[in-house]
């Protein structure tokens, strides 16, 4: 790497797994990294292949940043989106440096599979009523008609949550493709350890990736965040303090029904996460 030169990372992780999270401590912990999550290929979806797609070497830096972006764009990418043009050029050089000298890392986010089929659930809006952290049950629906409504509404989660399931396979099995094309350069983190200890994750990182210029004091977001629109752009964060205990005391459990539950265990390709201690239960 040039003397000074960021560190370059590409970030990848199904939703509701903890990339936004793990990427606002990166940045504000270290002062030489540039965390990539929809530049270069959405962060939620399989991998570019840059070797194979890389442009012709006579389009400049950021023609080849805005091409391998389009690639695979997330949803918030628009091609005439001025910030994302001003910001794709901002770090062009440095992200084409990073593939074409082979130093480009790969951080890949991942969560236990029934805590992130609970909070995917939740968070696109098929947790069938009246759970934990799902909406409660119309008022407009008659008791005679409340079990029903919830056949219905169950029926419909896990038919949502067996796709998700099946694109979670899908993805990580290309993500977990990368760690072996470049051990050196990938690490994976569960969200159960950034949330045990994220300083030791942190800094587990750093280690792995070379990272220098750390901050003299960690520093911590206790804000849940609900989104981050794209590369450009701030996190938005939740206004209350993030309740890690709902998934440190597995209260994630309770939004899920036994058709949710049965979904998960059957159709998540457990042989592909056991290695990172997650199991069928």
């Amino acid at each position: 790497m040039k003397p000074g030169a960021r560190v370059v990372i590409k970030q990848y992780g199904e939703r509701r797994t903890g990339t936004n999270y793990l990427k606002s401590l990166l940045e504000e912990n270290f002062h030489h990294v540039l965390v990539l999550m929809h530049v270069l290929g959405d962060k939620h979806s399989a991998p570019v292949e840059l070797s194979r797609d890389f442009p012709a070497s006579n389009a400049n830096a950021y023609e080849r940043v805005r091409i391998l972006t389009a690639k695979s764009h997330a949803t918030g990418f628009w091609r005439s989106n001025a910030s994302q043009r001003a910001y794709m050029r901002s770090i062009a050089s440095e992200a084409i440096d990073a593939v074409q000298n082979g130093e480009l890392r790969y951080l890949i986010s991942i969560k236990d599979p029934y805590a992130w089929g609970a909070s995917v659930a939740a968070y696109d809006h098929y947790l069938p009523r009246g759970l934990p952290r799902a909406k409660p049950i119309p008022d407009i629906i008659p008791q005679a008609g409340v079990a029903l409504f919830r056949r219905v509404n169950d029926a419909w989660a896990c038919f949502r949550l067996r796709q998700a399931c099946l694109r979670f396979n899908e993805r990580y099995r290309a993500w977990f493709g990368l760690c072996e094309r470049f051990e050196d350069r990938c690490h994976v983190v569960r969200h159960e350890d950034l949330l045990n200890d994220p300083r030791a994750v942190l800094y587990e990182v750093a280690k792995r990736f070379q990272i220098r210029g750390q901050s003299p004091q960690f520093h911590d977001c206790p804000y849940g965040i609900r989104w981050t629109a794209w590369d450009d752009t701030r996190p938005t964060l939740d206004t209350s303090i993030f309740d890690a205990g709902y998934y440190r005391e597995l209260r994630y459990m309770d939004s899920l029904t036994p058709g949710m539950h049965e979904i998960i265990s059957t159709t998540i390709d457990w042989e592909l996460v056991r290695p990172l201690g997650y199991a069928a239960r």
